[in-house]
């Protein structure tokens, strides 16, 4: 079976260092702080709320290190952005609980599995962190190396068994605290198959978290934790990833905002040194019909 991890690091994931600056870190922080100051419930950003509040999202995409690195993963010419860009605060952990793999919604909506093997399926996250390991909420994520190599049923039942409250220590064991080794400004990317978890929070005691999924809890520092996320993978494993999250854009708006976006969008909002470097790069809905199903639903939900 090909291995596209094989060309930078068989783990399944791979760190970049200083991608922004520290100086860059903290324009960024300043401006989301500001933003969040009387939102204090909100959680997480959608495509048009992180690029008005991160203004380095081009200079980001065309990184030189990340886009060598994404080179090297795939085949020169090969690969696609997915743009749906989400920023996450204060997203963490508690001693136990919340491992799982960004492939799962694939899983439990492609009926052929085998199309989202390794040799099929070559999708990945790009997670850029801002903040150190001092943060209170963790800086980052953790991860079980190698886990992205484990067929579906392999993963299910070690997701299953590291989710369980007497289980949970087990990740201890095998996972790997990306919290030592990153700084701010720093990128992690990784296999949408590899198992993974917000970092442990300190303040895991006093977290009084209602649902995980939406780290709906009481803060108790002004040190937030954020995350910036978007996605890359080869044109087919892209076109499928979109085309699959359709279903899920009538009950969420977070989809229906990036799903409504065709290439002109950001190539009219970006400059034209974006265009000239990404003008193939960009994956969107290819279908009319189902971009102008996704632009209905994104005018709906704002409506309500």
């Amino acid at each position: 079976m090909s291995n596209y991890w094989s060309k930078v690091d068989k783990k399944g994931f791979v760190l970049i260092q200083s991608l922004l600056s520290e100086e860059e870190v903290n324009l960024i922080r300043n401006k989301l702080d500001y933003y969040f100051k009387d939102k204090p419930q909100k959680r997480m950003l959608n495509l048009e709320e992180t690029i008005s509040n991160i203004d380095l999202i081009e200079q980001i995409q065309l990184n030189t290190e990340l886009l060598s690195t994404l080179d090297s993963l795939f085949s020169i010419d090969n690969w696609n952005y997915v743009n749906d860009f989400q920023l996450i605060k204060n997203m963490s952990s508690k001693k136990t609980g919340g491992w799982h793999a960004d492939i799962n919604s694939q899983y439990s909506k492609n009926p052929e599995k085998k199309k989202l093997d390794l040799e099929n399926y070559k999708f990945l996250k790009i997670g850029i962190y801002l903040q150190d390991k001092k943060c209170p909420y963790g800086s980052s994520i953790e991860v079980i190396p190698y886990s992205y190599l484990l067929p579906q049923w392999a993963y299910s039942l070690t997701v299953f068994l590291l989710n369980r409250k007497f289980l949970g220590k087990l990740g201890n064991l095998f996972s790997r605290k990306i919290d030592l080794d990153i700084t701010a400004g720093d990128c992690i990317i990784f296999d949408s198959r590899l198992i993974h978890r917000s970092s442990f929070s300190n303040l895991s005691e006093k977290m009084e978290i209602t649902s995980y999924s939406e780290g709906v809890f009481k803060e108790h520092t002004d040190n937030n934790k954020y995350a910036l996320y978007f996605e890359a993978g080869d044109p087919s494993s892209c076109k499928q990833f979109l085309n699959s999250n359709l279903s899920r854009a009538k009950d969420d708006s977070f989809f229906s905002n990036y799903l409504s976006k065709d290439k002109s969008y950001y190539f009219t909002l970006f400059s034209s040194n974006y265009k000239k470097h990404l003008s193939g790069r960009i994956a969107c809905l290819e279908k009319k019909e189902d971009l102008a199903y996704a632009k209905s639903l994104d005018q709906s939900h704002k409506k309500t």
